[in-house]
């Protein structure tokens, strides 16, 4: 008899089964995959750009506004060669472009100067790209405003879950999901919140800065040499020496009011060349002069913000509800921009067309055979090129909304 024979029909059966959930798990896994191709094409693609509904053929927008990161300051391109700048030459002596482009800034503390910037400038137009360092810049930001409402958990609370959702959140189509499975009370209840809103942690903490020289006040002029020095030690590749100039540089913060953006990223530089012990003393020097929250995400986990997209995400919400509110009391619009390479532009997107503000969809197409050429060298930032090209896509698609309009 053979071994056919013998089989019974419920094996037989199950095995039958088995070979088509097999089958349908590896057709399901191929489509996910092709799906995912399919978004990210999509997703990079620049010719995407999606018409507001309404008409800004009213809008004079003679004075402009450009707020946001290094990106609007003009990092990474000659001085004067800006973004903002490159704006001001298109549309000539008839139009003011303001460049109010901080580096390092989060989106929290843009929010925190736009009442200054709306008093001083008074812009019909505000551009606002911000966010990306939503992900590296903790300082003053609104994290614990939405942790305290109970729109946020704390990483520590997800375990396992958290970690899968770190890994899966990389592809497009997971994305996707997330966003169309977000419950939309949780977005309102965090504008609701910001609009209550009347002060920040940026501001409170920082209000003595004058933000007409960020550099200076920035980097104090009793650490500018220090900083130099660190510089030239990371750029020789004298990591001993660069770790102890970061040592006596940290050592001249003196309360939370001297902690600054710059001090952030000193402090993952040590992170990723000195032991764990040799850390806990450098962080030790800070221990006494931050309050426990602020030392807990800026020094004990400087990357906390990084591993929080959603959270990353949600800061940017509630900063760019609480920059609207002040824009539209002051009668300006508030045009959103998205990033070169697409950072947060979902989130951006979406809120634009919630609240019916023109959307700038900025990104560029990395299968434009020019593309590299857009770019700095050593990081992500736009050369004069990449900017040239970036100002005439935000000034035709503002054109197109009925802004700009031409004689």
């Amino acid at each position: 008899m053979t071994t056919e024979e013998t089989e019974s029909p419920e094996l037989t059966l199950f095995q039958a089964y088995r070979r088509r959930l097999w089958t349908g798990f590896r057709i399901f896994l191929i489509a996910l995959v092709i799906l995912e191709v399919l978004l990210q094409i999509v997703v990079r693609s620049q010719s995407l750009h999606h018409p507001d509904p309404r008409s800004f053929t009213d809008v004079d927008g003679k004075r402009i506004l450009c707020v946001g990161d290094s990106f609007t300051y003009g990092v990474g391109a000659p001085k004067g060669m800006s973004y903002p700048d490159m704006l001001q030459e298109k549309l000539g002596d008839s139009y003011t472009v303001v460049n109010r482009g901080w580096p390092g800034a989060n989106s929290s503390m843009v929010a925190a100067y736009m009442p200054e910037w709306m008093e001083k400038y008074e812009p019909d137009l505000v551009l606002v790209l911000s966010g990306v360092n939503n992900n590296y810049n903790p300082l003053g930001s609104s994290h614990e405003a939405l942790v305290a409402a109970g729109l946020h958990e704390e990483p520590g609370s997800l375990g396992f879950l958290h970690k899968v959702d770190q890994v899966f959140f990389n592809l497009v189509t997971y994305r996707l999901v997330r966003w169309w499975l977000h419950d939309d009370d949780s977005w309102e209840q965090i504008e609701k919140m910001a609009l209550k809103s009347d002060t920040d942690a940026y501001h409170l903490s920082q209000s003595h800065r004058n933000f007409d020289d960020w550099e200076r006040q920035s980097i104090p002029e009793r650490v500018g040499p220090l900083f130099n020095r660190f510089h030239q030690a990371q750029d020789s590749g004298d990591h001993q020496k660069a770790v102890s100039l970061v040592k006596e540089i940290l050592r001249s913060v003196e309360s939370y009011v001297d902690f600054a953006e710059f001090h952030i990223n000193l402090l993952r530089y040590c992170r990723e060349h000195v032991s764990e012990e040799e850390y806990r003393e450098i962080a030790s020097i800070l221990k006494k002069v931050l309050p426990p929250e602020a030392y807990r995400i800026c020094v004990e986990d400087p990357g906390f913000l990084s591993r929080e997209h959603d959270l990353a995400t949600k800061m940017l919400w509630y900063d760019l509800s609480r920059m609207r509110r002040v824009i539209e009391a002051k009668g300006g619009v508030m045009a959103l921009l998205t990033y070169p390479l697409g950072a947060f532009s979902f989130a951006q997107e979406r809120f634009a067309k919630r609240h019916n503000l023109p959307f700038v969809d900025s990104r560029f197409d990395p299968s434009d055979p020019k593309f590299k050429s857009y770019f700095a060298k050593r990081d992500s930032h736009l050369n004069e090129h990449g900017n040239k090209v970036f100002s005439q896509s935000v000034l035709d698609q503002l054109r197109a909304k009925g802004f700009f309009k031409q004689p």
